[in-house]
């Protein structure tokens, strides 16, 4: 890596350098604090490629037109915008600083429109539109404030901009509009919810989820990831259905649709990730949740970038159920991957008009009557 730009290699060197915007030595003290933090979920590992070097996405883009985006999950982006309007950083604020100013650096394009539609969910459109304004703003901010944060060295960006241009599809943007996905992701995260707050065995209820998506609904690949590893016996279960037994049954409708929320922006991920040769743009994903990396990284095998759902299961089937459980819903999930174009699935008939709605209603209704004992 090099603070002087170069642009050229040396005779059959292969190597280039590049400017960047801020000390060297800084860059790399923030990158090693994102690889401590394992906050990006990449569409690539290989034991010879530092996820975490900013040089790998300018190489990518220098000597293969190929540009990197970064999707940002709102426990990131909330963070740049309580920095740009003056909050005190705590240590996440500074970790999200790192991210901002590797991700400039890097030359990585961010995308945070996932985390504006969940806002826009719960305050509306003019609360997404503003924190889209904020954003903007935030991205505009030289990378080397964002680096005096990240390093603790200033509790505050020393000099916004006064502007930054602005951008018409900004406020053409419906972030109220019901993204499909999420709407489908919904109902995935009602229905394991369902089963959870119902009891009994852990097998029957996974193979009756397995069944009621292959026959009746959707097999989606993160939700089924979701139920693979909530559902295990052995399972840690924090944080990913919060609030699902609390007296408060719409606390528990919150936790649900939080789920449903992580689904979504892992499945943006999934999308982008099959398209990323066709789109020559690779995709990260940044979280500081453990869990939705965990999922993320259980749906896609970010070492081969292979979207092979059918294969991911299988290994972590075997991994959180054990042997014999492991083996019988292994069984049941390679017979559904194996019949996809059975034509008597819902997925290959006309639905009736209120499918959403009636699918939507009855997990509602189902979170909202259970009663702790």
């Amino acid at each position: 890596m090099s603070s002087k730009s170069q642009n050229k290699s040396e005779p059959d060197s292969g190597v280039l350098s590049y400017w960047v915007p801020i000390d060297p030595g800084d860059l790399r003290i923030i990158a090693a604090a994102l690889r401590e933090g394992d906050v990006f979920t990449p569409t690539f590992s290989t034991p010879d490629v530092d996820l975490y070097d900013p040089v790998v996405y300018r190489d990518q883009a220098a000597r293969f037109d190929r540009s990197t985006a970064l999707l940002v999950d709102r426990n990131v982006l909330t963070r740049w915008i309580d920095v740009v309007r003056g909050a005190y950083p705590s240590a996440n604020h500074r970790l999200a600083a790192a991210v901002l100013a590797f991700a400039q650096c890097a030359e990585i394009d961010i995308e945070p429109n996932i985390a504006l539609y969940e806002l826009a969910f719960t305050q509306g459109q003019d609360a997404a539109t503003h924190e889209l304004m904020a954003f903007r703003l935030a991205d505009h901010v030289h990378p080397g404030y964002w680096a005096e944060v990240a390093l603790d060295r200033a509790d505050a960006i020393g000099d916004l901009p006064e502007g930054f241009p602005e951008r018409e599809s900004d406020l053409a943007f419906d972030f109220t509009m019901r993204l499909r996905r999420w709407r489908r992701n919904y109902i995935l995260a009602l229905k394991i919810a369902e089963l959870e707050l119902r009891g009994g065995s852990a097998v029957d209820r996974l193979l009756e989820l397995l069944s009621w998506m292959y026959k009746d609904f959707l097999l989606g690949g993160p939700a089924l990831a979701l139920a693979v590893h909530y559902l295990a016996p052995n399972s840690s279960r924090k944080r990913q259905l919060k609030g699902l037994k609390s007296r408060d049954r719409e606390r528990a409708i919150a936790g649900v649709r939080n789920a449903a929320w992580d689904l979504t922006l892992i499945s943006e991920w999934v999308h982008r990730v099959a398209q990323q040769e066709s789109d020559a743009r690779l995709v990260l994903l940044t979280s500081f949740d453990r869990g939705l990396h965990r999922l993320a990284r259980s749906v896609v095998d970010v070492e081969g970038t292979s979207v092979d759902v059918e294969d991911r299961l299988r290994a972590n089937l075997m991994d959180l159920w054990g042997d014999e459980a492991g083996r019988r819903l292994l069984y049941a999930v390679s017979d559904c991957y194996g019949s996809l174009e059975n034509p008597d699935r819902q997925v290959h008939r006309q639905p009736a008009p209120d499918f959403i709605d009636m699918w939507t209603a009855q997990g509602e209704a189902a979170v909202r009557e259970w009663r702790p004992r």
